[in-house]
């Protein structure tokens, strides 16, 4: 799906296109030590990669992939991906990445993520998200918490799975 625009108080969240300039987006992923806990990140990803991931996403009936800009400089600096979108069962995974170090632990992926939570109970009544969260991975998992995600069962050893059931939060 693409074509979707989604305001928050300091965010705007919208379809990503492989005529964004994408080089902040392949930088975050070509360095994965910055980012140690997103599984796709490694050194050698390239252009073209990107850009079919980026396709993929808006093509498919199942996926939500938009970039997060700050609206004062409209600086991309992360992503917000929902996918296995199930309009039966009314759910859908979450995965987050805030690429820009300066935007890391200052509220973005709070906001970012209630917005966009309550669009996708608007707009499709998915009202039940799941997320992969790292086990080593402190920070996310004080956030998720916070925001009322509840664990439901670990992966191996490291992947936890959280759910929320959601209705609006503000």
């Amino acid at each position: 799906m693409n074509n979707i625009q989604i305001d928050s108080d300091r965010f705007l969240l919208k379809s990503l296109s492989e005529k964004n300039d994408l080089s902040n987006y392949l930088n975050w992923l070509r360095n994965p030590r910055d980012i140690p806990f997103i599984l796709g990140a490694r050194t050698n990803y390239n252009l073209i990669q990107l850009k079919d991931y980026i396709n993929h996403n808006n093509l498919s009936d199942d996926s939500i992939l938009l970039g997060i800009f700050d609206k004062v400089g409209l600086n991309h600096i992360g992503n917000i991906r929902y996918h296995d979108l199930d309009f039966k069962n009314m759910s859908a995974f979450l995965g987050i990445l805030i690429g820009e170090k300066k935007y890391r632990g200052v509220g973005v992926s709070s906001e970012v993520i209630k917005s966009s939570m309550n669009w996708l109970q608007s707009e499709f009544d998915i009202t039940t998200f799941k997320l992969g969260v790292d086990s080593r991975n402190i920070a996310a998992r004080k956030l998720y918490e916070k925001l009322g995600f509840q664990y439901e069962n670990s992966e191996g050893k490291s992947k936890m799975i959280m759910s929320i059931k959601f209705y609006t939060i503000n």
